[in-house]
């Protein structure tokens, strides 16, 4: 019914009869699993998601008078240095003239957040943060959080989890 609605849901289906496998295709599951849920596999099927969820789109960097499209899955934190945003990708790094808020501001909110005055993160890339030891990201990357930003990053990281 949410899919005739047009809802964009995900769906993953739970059970201990593998003969309901086949009927679920009809409702186009992202992922299938076999109670007794194993957590690795559960979380394997929200990073599946949330990779489909952002993986199609794009944000335009202008480096060297040209527009670049990047893709935003791909985008690991966005910093600025002396008016010279750097977009950090998986792949390579991005300078641009382009102000940092303005490109904060092109990115899905649901899924970056400012954390200090010069960083704003991907939070599909967060592993752990804390008050004392800044943000840590999957690439091995920990950045600092600022005084002010901490309440706001938490909150936007339980927002984010609980929506992808």
């Amino acid at each position: 019914m949410l899919k005739e609605r047009g809802e964009e849901t995900s769906v993953v289906l739970m059970t201990v009869d593998s003969s309901f496998l086949l009927k679920g295709y009809s409702v186009q599951p992202i992922y299938f699993l076999m109670k007794p849920i194993d957590s690795g596999e559960l979380e394997k099927a929200v990073k599946i998601d949330l990779k489909r969820r952002i993986r199609t789109k794009n944000v335009f960097i202008k480096c060297d008078r040209k527009q670049i499209p990047v893709p935003v899955e791909s985008i690991l934190y966005l910093e600025v240095i002396d008016h010279l945003t750097t977009v950090h990708t998986k792949s390579e790094d991005y300078i641009t003239r382009t102000a940092f808020t303005e490109l904060v501001d092109e990115l899905p909110s649901s899924c970056f957040a400012r954390r200090h005055n010069s960083f704003a993160v991907n939070l599909a890339r967060v592993t752990h943060f804390s008050r004392s030891q800044g943000v840590t990201l999957d690439c091995s990357v920990t950045l600092p959080i600022g005084r002010k930003y901490y309440d706001a990053l938490k909150q936007s990281f339980i927002e984010f989890m609980n929506t992808f």
